[in-house]
């Protein structure tokens, strides 16, 4: 094996032992993340629909992420969204 590719080998190496250790250390966070952006979701929409009063088309694209939101119920005399 050439030097170049041994420290290639050994740099992806490294990278990898700390990915895990940082995935270790941080797990707690890692595993609650999945439930964040359905939450921001229904606070910004809530924000826009009963606070500043906008439409519910308005406030569907404002409230929009990254990782789309499959579903959502808005009650409108509860003043919730789920």
């Amino acid at each position: 094996m050439s030097k170049r590719l041994k420290i290639t080998l050994i740099t992806v190496d490294i990278f990898i032992t700390i990915g895990v250790v940082w995935g270790i250390f941080n797990w707690t966070h890692i595993k609650n993340f999945p439930k964040i952006l359905p939450s921001f979701h229904s606070k910004e929409y809530c924000s826009c629909y009963f606070v500043v009063k906008q439409s519910k088309e308005y406030c569907e694209n404002y409230a929009r992420q990254w990782i789309p939101i499959s579903s959502y119920s808005l009650d409108e005399n509860t003043k919730t969204i789920t």
